[in-house]
């Protein structure tokens, strides 16, 4: 694997330089590899222009950043999960108790924890 040092100090994987459709843009898939490649999905792109002529512009290069798919599910997964948590806790909080009679005569309960 390639990497490159961003701006900010941390490291980006370089997966390659393709030769795409030049409307490849943010939500599309690309599938990298024989057939059983790895699928990404483009978060972002950037194009890069030169001056041509004195008329126009030309695109020469277009960066796209891109996420692997299963990791876009399991960060999905996982932030579904901390918003459930979330809501336990500001819906009375804590972890949920259910509360049986024994049956006792001193009208005693067990605290089952889930």
């Amino acid at each position: 694997s390639i990497y490159s040092l961003a701006e900010d100090g941390t490291m980006h994987k370089v997966v390659g330089e393709f030769a795409l459709d030049k409307s490849t843009n943010c939500g599309d898939f690309i599938e990298v590899g024989d057939g059983n490649g790895t699928e990404y999905i483009v978060q972002k792109s950037r194009c890069q222009y030169k001056y041509a002529g004195g008329k126009r512009f030309i695109m020469v290069r277009k960066i796209l950043e891109v996420k692997e798919v299963k990791r876009l599910m399991v960060e999905k997964e996982v932030q579904e999960l901390f918003e459930r948590e979330m809501k336990i806790d500001e819906d009375g909080g804590g972890v949920p108790v259910a509360t049986s009679d024994s049956g006792s005569a001193g009208g005693g309960s067990e605290s089952i924890l889930e």
